[in-house]
């Protein structure tokens, strides 16, 4: 074969690769249109939870749906997707949603999602021993998701500030109530005023207290007149009140 027959079939071969290629493209092209788009699934499930997911003004709230396998091969529908999800959802951290094709080609399939609740709240900035009061340095703002939290937690910064550790606090960890308590404003043997209250008069007296209290605690306190033991709310250092 000459120089010029050669050429002849090196341009054949190449135009026939040329548009083997350009028929497998388009086979392709027409193969993915038959299935349905994974990401207009993913688009019906966001917009289900836009409508659905409600935060309170102090929680931000972050969704994460999880991808689609992508050997997942839907036929397309030619309806508009459904969405739901079960009557005892309760969107906590871990849920699915559930995506229906009501069309020719019925089908079905739930996309698991992950709802992280961000809120601030404070946390020890340090260790605390029992018996520490808790004071500016000891807390630190920070920002976490509340379904990684267990119990409850203070996160008003002026009620902490004072309290009392009941038992040893690791730093990081949040304030839970119940390992706190109010600073002692009225200890045994102090000397205390005593208001006394009617609809219509303040009587003032003097006594003792019996036992020690926190703000709001009821003690008891003996009236230095009368030497009557007597029980009384503590309001703060030093005086207490009852109502006759």
């Amino acid at each position: 074969m000459n120089y010029y027959g050669m050429t002849k079939l090196f341009l054949n071969i190449k135009q026939l690769c040329v548009f083997g290629c350009f028929c497998l493209i388009s086979f392709n092209s027409v193969a993915n249109n038959a299935y349905q788009s994974h990401e207009k699934i993913h688009h019906a499930v966001k917009q289900f939870l836009d409508k659905t997911l409600e935060a309170a003004d102090d929680i931000e709230l972050n969704v994460i749906i999880d991808k689609i396998d992508p050997r997942l091969k839907l036929k397309k529908c030619d309806q508009t997707l459904k969405t739901f999800t079960a009557a005892s959802t309760a969107f906590n951290s871990r849920f699915s949603v559930g995506v229906i094709c009501d069309g020719k080609q019925e089908w079905s399939l739930y996309v698991p999602v992950q709802i992280q609740r961000i809120a601030s709240f404070y946390v020890a900035s340090r260790p605390i021993s029992r018996g520490h009061s808790i004071s500016e340095n000891d807390i630190q703002l920070v920002k976490k998701d509340l379904n990684h939290v267990r119990g409850r937690y203070i996160k008003e910064h002026k009620k902490l500030l004072g309290m009392i550790a009941k038992r040893r606090i690791q730093m990081g960890k949040t304030f839970n109530p119940k390992y706190l308590r109010p600073p002692i404003v009225v200890k045994k043997g102090d000397a205390v005023d005593i208001i006394a209250l009617t609809q219509s008069l303040e009587i003032r007296m003097s006594g003792k207290a019996i036992t020690a209290g926190a703000k709001g605690d009821r003690i008891q306190v003996r009236n230095s007149s009368s030497k009557r033991l007597i029980e009384a709310t503590v309001l703060h250092s030093g005086l207490v009140e009852i109502k006759l």
